[in-house]
């Protein structure tokens, strides 16, 4: 059985809010199965990514 961990956020920091935002515009369940710092350094990495277009 898989179990779904919770991950929360504190919106009132402005780099929490950011991952949150980026993190709600992946398909539904995309994140369950990894940290928050993880998918941190996935969104700074496209972001980059995208700068360098």
């Amino acid at each position: 059985m898989i179990r779904n961990k919770t991950i929360k956020f504190n919106l009132d920091k402005p780099e929490e809010r950011e991952l949150w935002v980026w993190l709600s515009k992946l398909p539904h369940g995309e994140f369950s199965t990894e940290t928050k710092e993880q998918w941190r350094q996935v969104m700074l990495w496209q972001k980059e990514k995208e700068e360098h277009k």
